[in-house]
């Protein structure tokens, strides 16, 4: 697939540097024809309609005369075309992704993104979100893949455009849900409901142009694949460090060998019971800090998000695994639930959830909740907070009011973590339980702790 662009002076200059120059096969112009522009050939509009179309999408480049140009176009049939503008420059700073890397912001290309998320496979192919430079994104699909494999264009919002570069606009009623690759071509804050579209019912996969930390190879952990599956079918307990919980439950879970998934400082209460967890995650960079000592005593499996990492290169923890932590600002649908442990783990406003997505690559057939109250009763340092005394020390509860003037826990962030993986797990054959005694979480089916281990 290549560029022809529809217009040899300065506009048609500009999008042979912005399109690639390899990527051009020649200039089409009314009157300049016959002649060369930076060693690529001038052809007339009548050369133009008779070239093979199919493998040619038309950039119109002109900076008085588009308007005249698109309609010579449409006059002559030619729908798979779109119009350049010198604002087009700016795609970069205003719509492609971006991922934090060693405190550098790093903006992908659509190229880059498609790319890595290996867009040739697909037969079928629909985009979901309208914006400007959306010709370029359909572009860079054609070009990877093929045009006639872009089936429709869907718009989340109403819209009175009825094509796109003679693509089909069409709403999520209308769309025809046979497609095998869905493209998300909008930020999560600008689609309302976009769990409903990423839980739809269907078999196709999902390219969120947005969630760009796959396509940095720096980031992914492939020695953690070992952990894919390790308990296939099994119970897993995800224990938060809520007021309800109690030593005599750890002991209980110890008992019954259950395998157990805790975070941040539940390793101060191992002083009090034998129980250990099998998995013991932290994302938190002052929790670790404050807890090297300890961290290095414990037994299981320790997971950190890998930012830690690159904030604290010079500290060393024996036996510490790095997972990429998805971290984003929170925003008003649904985060997403990573299936791939080795790939990265959303944090969605809790640790809480990313133990979740654990659970789920480690195979659970069920993952019960205990101690996850999802409230807090004062600042999130306060005492009656957490399940044992002194869960932090004083000098931790003075250098975090200093530093954050103790946030309290936002706990709605947290609940749309959690409806995103009830949601999730209905959909991919596991389910998930809170055992939790009391507390505000009511997203997924209540058990009676107690009854889980009567004979």
């Amino acid at each position: 697939m290549k560029y022809v662009i529809f217009g040899a002076g300065s506009y048609g200059e500009l999008a042979l540097d912005f399109l690639g120059y390899l990527r051009v096969l020649c200039f089409a112009d009314n009157y300049a024809y016959g002649k060369e522009l930076r060693g690529k050939k001038i052809i007339s509009f009548g050369e133009l309609k008779e070239l093979s179309l199919e493998e040619l999408i038309i950039v119109v480049a002109s900076g008085n005369y588009s308007k005249e140009m698109e309609a010579q176009l449409i006059a002559n049939h030619m729908t798979k075309y779109f119009i350049f503008h010198d604002y087009d420059l700016r795609i970069d700073i205003e719509v492609l992704p971006i991922y934090a890397l060693n405190k550098r912001i790093e903006r992908v290309s659509y190229n880059r993104i498609l790319s890595c998320g290996n867009v040739s496979k697909y037969h079928k192919i629909a985009v979901l979100g309208i914006n400007h430079y959306i010709p370029y994104l359909l572009s860079e699909i054609a070009i990877q893949n093929n045009y006639k494999n872009i089936v429709e264009v869907i718009s989340h919002t109403d819209t009175d455009v009825r094509q796109c570069m003679g693509i089909p606009v069409v709403t999520w009623k209308e769309a025809d849900k046979d497609f095998d690759c869905l493209i998300v071509n909008e930020k999560r804050q600008l689609i309302d409901n976009l769990e409903i579209y990423e839980n739809a019912e269907g078999d196709f996969d999902i390219i969120d142009i947005y969630d760009a930390d796959f396509v940095e190879p720096s980031f992914y952990h492939p020695e953690l694949q070992k952990y894919k599956d390790l308990y296939k079918g099994k119970r897993i307990f995800v224990i938060g460090n809520g007021p309800s919980l109690t030593i005599k439950d750890l002991n209980t879970l110890h008992q019954h060998h259950e395998i157990c998934i805790v975070s941040n400082m539940m390793h101060r209460a191992y002083n009090q019971t034998d129980f250990r967890a099998d998995f013991h995650m932290m994302c938190d960079q002052d929790g670790i800090d404050d807890s090297q000592e300890e961290l290095n005593k414990i037994s299981g499996n320790l997971l950190i998000g890998d930012g830690y990492h690159v904030e604290r290169p010079d500290h060393v923890i024996k036996g510490i695994q790095y997972y990429h932590d998805m971290f984003r600002p929170f925003l008003p649908n649904y985060p997403k639930f990573s299936s791939d442990l080795s790939k990265g783990l959303y944090r969605g406003g809790t640790v809480t959830y990313a133990a979740l997505q654990l659970a789920a690559y480690l195979g659970a057939r069920e993952i019960c909740l205990l101690g996850v109250d999802n409230s807090y009763l004062k600042e999130s340092t306060a005492e009656g907070n957490h399940f044992i005394k002194n869960y932090y020390t004083e000098e931790q509860k003075k250098k975090y009011k200093e530093r954050y003037k103790v946030i309290p826990f936002e706990a709605d962030n947290a609940l749309k973590a959690y409806e995103a993986a009830e949601l999730y797990s209905r959909k991919h054959g596991f389910r998930i339980y809170n055992a939790t005694r009391g507390g505000k979480l009511e997203v997924f089916e209540r058990v009676a702790f107690d009854s889980l281990f009567e004979d």
